[in-house]
């Protein structure tokens, strides 16, 4: 039986049944990474917000119409960031007031469905208006098509409560376009300060030059080798 999973979305069936390879792993980040570089004209932002750049980013809310999806993230990495200034500052601040979103805008959605993986490896759609809304955290993404006007892909996401004995669902989305609105630069200056907001934007050159991944232990060695203290 053909693993449906592991053919169209490799590196979330890797994730969700542990079964990673180094090699293999990162031929397949950089399959995706090439794509999204191929076709950054018209998905600039692709490569700072794709390929699971964003994991760990916590869902703040969604919006469904008939023709358009928006879903608002909490970005993890300039999370990690602004709560590092913060203690390199010496005001830290309450983690879960440490908000800086990003808006995933999906256009002319031609499938928007929420599914669960069987032991099999099947998709199984399930009710994406009930399911929704117990989406918490974006654990991995995986773009299987990308073209001027269409995009494919599938994201996994942790759940606040078991559905079918798994805390996780794939929610899976094919549009005409994908646009970012981001948010975080002024979610920062409201955070701590126009007065920092250089730290903010070498923070996000460094993301979009693909020179720096942020957590908090390498937001705290980014900023010291920046030269702030």
């Amino acid at each position: 039986m053909t693993n449906i999973l592991a053919k169209k979305y490799p590196l979330i069936h890797k994730f969700n049944n542990y079964a990673w390879d180094d090699d293999e792993d990162c031929s397949s980040w950089e399959r995706v990474d090439k794509l999204l570089l191929e076709h950054s004209e018209f998905l600039p932002e692709g490569r700072v917000y794709l390929n699971s750049t964003m994991h760990d980013s916590w869902v703040i809310s969604y919006e469904k119409t008939r023709n358009d999806f928006v879903i608002t993230l909490n970005d993890f990495q300039s999370h990690c960031f602004c709560e590092a200034f913060a203690d390199l500052k010496g005001t830290p601040i309450c983690h879960e007031d440490v908000v800086v979103p990003v808006e995933m805008v999906f256009t002319q959605i031609r499938r928007l469905a929420v599914s669960h993986v069987n032991r099999n490896g099947k998709l199984l759609p399930i009710n994406t208006d009930r399911f929704l809304p117990f989406f918490k955290e974006l654990l991995i993404d995986h773009v299987c098509m990308l073209t001027p006007d269409s995009i494919q892909l599938g994201m996994l996401f942790w759940i606040e409560r078991k559905v079918k004995n798994t805390r996780t669902l794939i929610l899976e989305i094919e549009a005409k376009h994908l646009h970012f609105h981001e948010h975080q630069r002024a979610s920062f200056i409201q955070l701590l300060g126009e007065e920092y907001v250089k730290w903010f934007d070498l923070h996000m050159e460094a993301r979009r030059k693909k020179e720096w991944g942020f957590d908090y232990s390498s937001s705290i060695q980014f900023l010291k080798e920046q030269g702030f203290s």
